[in-house]
């Protein structure tokens, strides 16, 4: 991988979401554009997740609820493969727990308010 992805990513994101808005699905949309794997379901299947979920603000955040995602939509196990004899769903769950402590060491919790009020003030 391009080591000027994740940057691109990120960048995109934050574009995304200062136009406009829905955490989960701008993380989604720049991860989408970023590795040229567009998908308008998985994208229209994150629009309840901004605000830590329905607006609400307590649970997880939205752009990192939409990178799991996205984890999913890339590396997640198949309907026709549900049975799962490879255990996909354990390899991505460990790269979404992964992807987790890097939310933790950047801003110290994946909850919402935590997060926006430590990068937002709000």
């Amino acid at each position: 991988m391009p080591e000027d992805r994740p940057e691109q990513a990120y960048q995109a994101g934050r574009h995304y979401e200062q136009t406009y808005r829905g955490c989960a699905q701008c993380a989604i949309a720049a991860l989408q554009d970023t590795f040229g794997l567009r998908d308008d379901a998985v994208f229209r299947a994150a629009t309840g997740l901004a605000g830590g979920g329905g607006l609400a603000s307590d649970g997880s955040c939205g752009a990192y609820a939409g990178s799991v995602m996205f984890l999913g939509q890339v590396l997640g196990r198949e309907r026709d493969d549900f049975a799962d004899p490879g255990e996909v769903r354990f390899q991505t769950s460990q790269m979404a727990r992964e992807l987790r402590e890097r939310f933790i060491e950047r801003f110290g919790t994946v909850t919402c308010r935590d997060i926006q009020t430590k990068t937002m003030g709000r």
